[in-house]
């Protein structure tokens, strides 16, 4: 063995070791599925909205055009942002059309996200702290089955950490290029799901707020920041408004809690068809649009207080929801796949519990049973790291990973799937390796940092 590669592994050994246990973890999933038989790909990896990616990767690859049509016509595609279907297009252009390959791609990609959440934790706490949030995140299982999925979770997770790497990165040494690697990031990640996008307004609070001191930094960070993002957004931005003759990002933003929630309050008020189709009153007249606007006031605060403590409570269930009820767990695991009712679990928690596990096989059972075990263990040490990391040198850092995990917990939170909390994840462990590391043993003063490294 030379010398540069005995260097080499004496560096960073437990970056290799780490990569290689979740690279073989979930290669351990991908060997039990079998997606390389055609009979496993369509029945374990191209399903639900992997149907669609792929597609669009089909379709870009071999027709040179960004649409979800099985043939000619190809319509244009507006839907789904372009990052995900593109990925594949690279993955088969070199490949061949198989989806598999992507997974394996996938896969290397979710082992590699577990090396940088180490640097960072390094970055932001101390080795030790670093090692437990990457194993954390190495073991976890919803990490482990959605790489093994043709679904942009895994890349998007990726994107947004290695976004958050760079700006943590500018916040502790301030030098330009990280905020600008930063804002990339966050570009691709906003392209990879829209869910992103109004990350944008949490990243600038932070940005005034931590260099409050230094306001030309605060100032002029922010709007390179601004700068760089709506850059990376511009050519998918300029092609829909070609498209659609208007500024349109995406023609639907599914899965964006906050708009359902708006949508819920609108219903509750009015009805399925909006205020327009109210009904006529007593007299057979329509009502007048006074009486209308007295009527939406009148319901307006029992309505918005009612929906607000339904979201409050899935928000705060996001946190534990189990993942072993989802599709892509039941087919897995060969079982009945079953449907929560999400909109009325708030109401009736326990009978709608009864009735989704009543009949679910032991297996199942075993699964949802470890999810929400672990979950709760996960949550027990964040919230260990959080109370005495508050109180802390660190506690704008933990500020910082705690806003960003109440961001998605508050726009993804109310869509009630476990799925949602795959890009949290990252900053979960994060926080629990600080909290179960011994880090703030003596109370509050933390362990020494390690500078961050060029």
């Amino acid at each position: 063995m030379s010398s540069r590669i005995r260097v080499f592994m004496n560096r960073h050994a437990v970056a290799l070791v780490i990569f290689i246990l979740a690279f073989a973890l979930r290669l351990g999933l991908f060997l039990l599925i079998q997606p390389w038989h055609q009979d496993a790909a369509e029945h374990q990896i191209i399903v639900d909205d992997a149907v669609s990616y792929h597609r669009l990767g089909v379709n870009l690859l071999e027709a040179g055009v960004y649409s979800n049509a099985e043939g000619p016509p190809y319509a244009r595609h507006m839907y789904r942002t372009p990052m995900y279907p593109f990925f594949l297009t690279a993955v088969y252009s070199v490949f061949g059309i198989k989806a598999y390959a992507a997974v394996l791609v996938q896969m290397i990609m979710s082992a590699g996200m577990c090396v940088v959440l180490y640097r960072l934790g390094i970055m932001l706490f101390d080795p030790v702290a670093a090692r437990i949030a990457a194993l954390l995140l190495a073991v976890d299982h919803s990490q482990i089955v959605y790489a093994n999925q043709l679904l942009s979770e895994t890349l998007f997770t990726c994107l947004f950490l290695l976004g958050i790497y760079w700006f943590f990165s500018f916040l502790l040494k301030q030098r330009i290029r990280y905020l600008i690697y930063a804002g990339f990031y966050l570009g691709f990640s906003v392209l990879c799901r829209p869910v992103a996008l109004y990350y944008i307004v949490i990243a600038a609070a932070v940005l005034l707020i931590w260099f409050r001191d230094q306001v030309k930094t605060a100032l002029t960070g922010t709007a390179l920041y601004t700068a760089v993002l709506l850059l990376s957004l511009a050519p998918w931005l300029a092609r829909n408004c070609a498209l659609s003759g208007g500024g349109v990002f995406v023609s639907e933003m599914e899965g964006v809690a906050l708009s359902w929630y708006t949508e819920s309050i609108r219903e509750r008020l009015y009805g399925s068809d909006g205020p327009a189709q109210a009904p006529e009153q007593e007299s057979g007249e329509a009502p007048d649009e006074e009486n209308m606007k007295q009527a939406g006031r009148v319901r307006l605060l029992p309505v918005l207080a009612r929906e607000s403590l339904e979201y409050t409570g899935k928000v705060l269930l996001f946190f534990i929801m189990p993942a072993g009820g989802e599709n892509v767990y039941a087919r897995m695991l060969q079982v009945e796949q079953r449907q929560w009712d999400r909109d009325h679990f708030i109401e009736k928690p326990m009978q709608l519990l009864s009735d989704a596990l009543h009949g679910m096989p032991l297996r199942q059972w075993a699964v949802i049973v470890f999810s929400t075990g672990w979950m709760v263990f996960i949550n027990a040490a964040v919230l260990a790291g959080v109370r005495y990391g508050l109180r802390s040198e660190d506690r704008r850092i933990i500020q910082v990973l705690s806003v960003i995990i109440l961001y998605f917990a508050l726009v993804t939170g109310a869509a009630f799937a476990a799925r949602f909390r795959i890009p949290v994840m990252p900053y979960l462990v994060l926080l629990a390796g600080a909290g179960l590391s011994g880090r703030y043993k003596n109370g509050t003063r933390p362990l020494s940092r390690e500078a961050p490294a060029d």
